[in-house]
């Protein structure tokens, strides 16, 4: 579905979650929303890379790829989110 993301942001295609939920970390596997962000954070100012995106995937927030931990709470983060979907991790 077309959609408009963050640059910085995370994106995993749903055909990648199977990685993740075995293990890899969500930052390697999800491919990087390329540009540069107008403004901190997670505003929708920065939705400005025009993007094709599969129904199931996830994008994981600038604050999170940026912030503290990064690796760790992108994984909380994916997992949380496959979590309240209902599918096993």
């Amino acid at each position: 579905f077309p959609s408009h993301d963050k640059p910085g942001e995370k994106y995993i295609a749903p055909e990648d979650l199977a990685k993740v939920k075995s293990g890899a970390s969500p930052l390697t596997v999800g491919k990087t929303i390329p540009g540069v962000a107008k403004v901190q954070g997670d505003s929708y100012a920065n939705d400005t890379v025009p993007a094709m995106l599969k129904e199931g995937g996830i994008i994981i927030p600038r604050s999170i790829v940026h912030g503290k931990d990064a690796a760790k709470k992108s994984a909380e983060f994916v997992a949380a989110i496959l979590n309240k979907q209902h599918i096993k991790k």
